[in-house]
């Protein structure tokens, strides 16, 4: 199966609610959902309300320091855009 067919199929089970192997990351309002194949895929998200945000810019665990430092921008990006309130 494809990396892009496994990270679609993630994706569904997330907006079923099944969030499968994921946990918060440290030191960010993001979490991640990790993929148990290849090298260790992630994806990462916030939980907004009643709407999971995707950030696209998933990683291999070798380079997740640079990528979730792009991911935590683009949250920041967007909760500044929308003009929310986020509790820190």
């Amino acid at each position: 199966m494809s990396m892009q067919l496994r990270v679609i199929k993630r994706v569904d089970k997330l907006r079923e609610g099944l969030y499968g192997d994921h946990k918060p990351l440290q030191k960010s309002e993001l979490s991640e959902l990790r993929m148990d194949f290849g090298k260790g895929y992630r994806i990462y998200y916030y939980d907004l309300e009643t709407t999971v945000i995707l950030f696209v810019a998933g990683s291999e665990k070798k380079d997740q320091k640079k990528v979730v430092q792009q991911a935590n921008k683009y949250f920041e990006d967007y909760i500044e855009r929308n003009n929310y309130d986020i509790d820190k």
